[in-house]
């Protein structure tokens, strides 16, 4: 017993058990005041009134092929009320003659754009398509969408009601060869789950503008993108987290998910969504900026922790592993109702591995990102 106690009190094992209990119980807090409301939410129940949505759909160049089968798609929704606008990127090819014949076969369907190549024209196409837009409630989605359910809006106008300004729904690209576009799909998914924990709990942090229904003077009250024009990789998203208060959005996790493909070449641009996610977490406020760094780090150092209890204090290694069975099987749980929620069961394994080295892939594109900013002022 002697022996046993003054193992404990030695200074580097016990330094060692400090931390690994100190980040355990931090990631607990986390876990059941964020990520375990994910778990618990329910279906929205069924209206009987259809509010007006606008649908915005940016096309880019060499997408021409795409844009009748989406609108003939969209037209099969089981769901009336609502327009479709197209917004033109400054296509090169016969994209602006095919919009205007297919605005003149369906009543609902109209489309604008930009007609030259300009900095920032994303946010420009997007503010473009909130002035065109003559309803209350707005939703973008992208071209590539492949597989999306038929009573789609139908189901994300069942969440709006007088108390509600957005309705969060999930987006991804589907599964495939290529390790680049299954790393893409893992971080889609955990940004959204991330974003969805944290909103739930009353931080608003919503990662992706595609699938998320949003009342249009939300945009406008807050004076478009003014102040935020010269960001890269984020759009909407900059103004919803900002503007939103949580307790006034609903998070869709089972009924109004949406599976997107991407382009031919399978060029996806992995790094832009960590940098994307990187830029939405900057202009957050400091409080959100500590809550998520804080929870994604110490999730790293706790894991960190573990193996050097491990290699260091092999007397306790049966403490360490019951720690870390706990705290695994809390995360197998959350990842597993909300991957089957999602119909995501195929990142199940990999996805548990990925979130826990996330931050130092994180760390890594952001270090890159400073250091680039940094030479272009020399410039």
């Amino acid at each position: 017993m002697t022996n046993f106690i003054f193992q404990i009190y030695n200074l580097r094992e016990g330094v060692l058990i400090i931390l690994l209990i100190f980040f355990f119980i931090l990631q607990l807090y986390f876990i059941f005041k964020y990520f375990f409301k994910t778990i618990s939410l329910k279906p929205a129940p069924e209206s009987i009134f259809e509010n007006h949505i606008s649908v915005i759909v940016p096309i880019c160049s060499n997408e021409e092929k795409k844009i009748e089968l989406i609108i003939e798609e969209l037209q099969s929704q089981q769901f009336s009320n609502f327009e479709l606008i197209m917004i033109d990127n400054h296509s090169m090819n016969r994209t602006c003659g095919l919009l205007f014949e297919l605005t003149r076969k369906y009543e609902n369907v109209k489309y604008t754009g930009i007609s030259r190549d300009i900095r920032f024209s994303e946010k420009m196409n997007i503010n473009l398509g909130m002035k065109a837009s003559r309803s209350e409630w707005i939703i973008f989605t992208s071209p590539e969408v492949k597989e999306r359910n038929s009573q789609w809006l139908k189901k994300m106008n069942n969440y709006i009601n007088e108390g509600v300004d957005a309705v969060v729904g999930y987006s991804n690209i589907k599964h495939g060869k290529g390790f680049i576009r299954y790393l893409f799909r893992m971080e889609k998914m955990w940004q959204f789950l991330q974003g969805a924990a944290f909103t739930l709990g009353g931080m608003t942090f919503i990662a992706d503008q595609n699938n998320v229904l949003i009342r249009k003077k939300i945009y406008f009250d807050k004076g478009g993108f003014r102040q935020y024009i010269n960001e890269h990789y984020a759009n909407l998203e900059l103004i919803i987290n900002e503007k939103l208060d949580s307790k006034r959005v609903r998070v869709v996790t089972n009924d109004g998910a949406v599976i997107s493909d991407v382009s031919e070449n399978d060029d996806i641009p992995f790094k832009s969504l960590i940098k994307k996610s990187i830029q939405i977490r900057k202009n957050l406020s400091k409080f959100s900026r500590f809550c998520l760094l804080l929870n994604e780090y110490s999730r790293m150092a706790l894991i960190t922790s573990f193996i050097l209890m491990f290699v260091y204090t092999p007397l306790y290694w049966e403490f360490s592993l019951v720690i870390l069975f706990m705290y695994l099987n809390l995360l197998i749980i959350i990842l597993g109702i909300n991957q089957r929620r999602l119909k995501e069961k195929k990142l199940f394994l990999s996805s548990l591995i990925y979130i826990l080295i996330r931050p130092l892939l994180v760390l890594f594109i952001e270090t890159g990102m400073i250091i680039k900013n940094r030479k272009n002022r020399w410039i």
